[in-house]
């Protein structure tokens, strides 16, 4: 076997991009090495010298990058409403995409349109639409498909369902891909409590090409987090995505922040993620164009191995449901439906009681509101039978991944 073989596995990642495939490292603590103050706004700071992302664009595409970053996280409504700023997002994402493409128009690269959270709470842990928060991606997304760039990244994510906007918003104004990276703690876990896994399955349905984690923590952890679902990743030919920082922050005495892993430690975590079937690699925040040159020497010394352990028994993911926290596979054997017209929330604690591992719901008409109303209740994986049109408005606003039922 050889490295070709990595797209026959990964058939979701796009076949016109290399693989492995080696994304650029940190802009806000390189924009900070460059003079950027702490407490600004990255993006407008960008726009008044768009000459700094040349220098670290050139510097990232020089030493191997495959993709940059175009300056645009935080180039939609809400985070730009925070800020003061007045200019429209199509206007904004127009602009930092074309700084972007001139600080790469002599050697053309990948450029991916870069989206973060919102800061937007979704009903019903917090007062904001599902449909609203869909609205303020598909307004940046169509900003940045119409700017030209060649794929999205949804990075920095603590909220699967905030993810699930955001795929959705981008689905509905593109066909490019779509990479995904959430922000996990050492445990694993999102801010909100997803789970990798529960994520990855979750993001598979919705058509999704590259997963993984960025910022977060060093790459020794993050390695920890990912390995687990390597093997689900390649049954849904997906491939991960790791971008740790380097190392974790030390604080020092002036007030600066320090990211203590040199850029030869960093290549060689390279090697092991690249050995442990993660193919999709990059730094984030203290990394600088020697990690990123560290990991693309790497990624051209790999070569897959005949039988990669990674790639035995892969599970069978089509029988897989989950919340945004919990996975299960689907057996039918023994289901409990539970109606509408029951108290929804007093019959998931008693079916949590009996220890069902999956949820079954008969969706009668108007039974999509009373699924959204509990949404906070729903702690098992769920299957859905009944009203089309109500389980297709469940499909859009529920945390996790959903079975139809026959």
């Amino acid at each position: 076997m050889n490295n070709r073989h990595l797209h026959e596995i990964f058939y979701r990642f796009p076949k016109e991009f290399p693989l492995p495939f080696v994304l650029d490292g940190a802009t806000g603590t390189y924009l900070m090495k460059l003079g950027m103050p702490k407490g600004v706004c990255t993006e407008t700071f960008v726009l008044s010298h768009p000459e700094l992302i040349g220098i670290i664009q050139d510097k990232y595409r020089d030493n191997g990058s495959d993709a940059v970053y175009a300056p645009t996280f935080g180039a939609n409504k809400n985070v730009m409403g925070r800020h003061g700023i007045e200019m429209s997002v199509d206007e904004i994402n127009s602009l930092l995409v074309e700084i972007s493409m001139l600080a790469n128009e002599k050697k053309p690269i990948l450029i991916a349109g870069d989206m973060s959270p919102t800061g937007c709470l979704i009903e019903p842990f917090g007062e904001t639409p599902f449909e609203e928060v869909v609205d303020i991606y598909r307004e940046q997304a169509q900003a940045l498909s119409n700017a030209g760039v060649d794929f999205f990244i949804i990075e920095t994510s603590i909220n699967l369902c905030e993810v699930r906007a955001a795929v959705t918003a981008i689905r509905e104004v593109s066909e490019r891909p779509i990479f995904v990276t959430l922000t996990v703690a050492e445990n694993g876990k999102t801010m909100s409590g997803d789970t990798l896994l529960a994520a990855l399955v979750t993001l598979a349905d919705l058509g999704i090409n590259a997963f993984g984690t960025n910022c977060s923590t060093g790459p020794d952890k993050m390695l920890e987090s990912l390995k687990p679902i390597v093997p689900y990743a390649a049954a849904f030919g997906i491939p991960l995505i790791a971008k740790p920082n380097a190392g974790m922050p030390v604080e020092m005495p002036d007030g600066t922040t320090h990211f203590p892993l040199e850029a030869d430690e960093f290549g060689k975590y390279a090697m092991t993620f690249l050995e442990s079937g993660i193919f999709v690699l990059g730094g984030c925040c203290g990394t600088d164009e020697c990690h990123i040159a560290e990991v693309r020497h790497a990624a051209d010394e790999f070569v897959l191995d005949e039988n990669p352990s990674w790639l035995e028994n892969l599970p069978d993911v089509s029988s897989l449901v989950s919340t945004n926290r919990i996975v299960e596979t689907v057996c039918t054997d023994g289901a409990v439906y539970i109606d509408a017209d029951d108290e929804f929330a007093d019959s998931m604690a008693e079916r949590e009681d009996e220890g069902d591992e999956v949820l079954f719901v008969n969706v009668p008409e108007g039974g999509a509101e009373i699924i959204k109303e509990n949404l906070a209740f729903i702690n098992l994986p769920l299957v859905l039978r009944g009203n089309p049109d109500e389980i297709q408005e469940i499909t859009r606003i529920f945390n996790g991944r959903i079975i139809i039922g026959e």
